[in-house]
């Protein structure tokens, strides 16, 4: 794609690609270098492809297991939408933010199974964490998020449970910062979070609305990780909804 655009003499900045090639450094005026440019593009499409679709079909997974959950997600898109007929709808940008409910399946989705499931980080200086973990300088400590995110002292006796409304503004205010990372943390944190968001939103919503789904109900939840995690061998039979 590097050598394509830059035989064809293409200059254009209004992609990600063409930003990278021809953007020099407000400071030094260097450009990025091409092997430089190569591991962001294969990141980009990565972490924005992914990652989503595992966090989807998670999402997918727990509704099929849940009735009352799908039940109440689906009243939330027919709100909005109208009942499901031939026509599908044509979301506006600022239709999505008010499906709550569904933000609420995909956060609980990301509680459970992250699909990034750990971030590192390495001290600057000897230190002692909690009193009791030594670590020299150099070290480094890598975050579980999937233990993390159960926590029964932050998450209550059952973490295990699928519950949307763990979610909830009140819920969510009331528990101590730092107890939910499936995006990462700090300056490193993903960089798509609110692309990924919208995107993910946006995807279930119109398939609850368009779609019935049941699973198998003799699957297994299995998850595998490859570059990130995700179900292994999860189907869904999908029926188009009418009115």
């Amino acid at each position: 794609m590097i050598r394509a655009r830059r035989t064809a003499g293409d200059d254009r900045t209004d992609d990600l690609l063409g930003l990278m090639l021809h953007t020099r450094h407000p400071e030094t005026g260097l450009p990025l270098d091409e092997v430089n440019i190569r591991n962001q593009v294969i990141t980009f499409l990565v972490a924005g492809h992914e990652t989503t679709s595992g966090a989807l079909s998670f999402a997918l997974y727990y509704l099929a297991r849940s009735p009352e959950v799908l039940a109440r997600a689906r009243a939330e898109v027919d709100a909005l939408w109208g009942p499901p007929g031939e026509v599908p709808p044509s979301p506006a940008f600022e239709q999505i933010p008010k499906l709550r409910y569904v933000r609420r399946v995909l956060d609980e989705a990301l509680r459970l199974w992250p699909t990034a499931p750990a971030y590192g980080r390495q001290a600057r200086e000897d230190t002692v964490l909690d009193g009791k973990y030594a670590m020299r300088k150099g070290d480094w400590a890598l975050v579980l998020l999937p233990a993390l995110h159960r926590d029964p002292s932050v998450w209550g006796p059952d973490p295990e449970a699928f519950d949307p409304d763990r979610f909830a503004p009140a819920e969510v205010r009331a528990r101590p910062a730092h107890t939910y990372k499936p995006w990462g943390t700090g300056a490193r944190a993903c960089i798509g979070r609110q692309f990924a968001l919208h995107e993910a939103i946006l995807v279930l919503g119109l398939l609850l609305h368009r779609y019935d789904l049941s699973g198998d109900p003799s699957y297994e939840l299995k998850v595998t990780e490859l570059l990130t995690m995700k179900p292994e061998g999860f189907t869904l039979e999908v029926r188009r909804r009418t009115s």
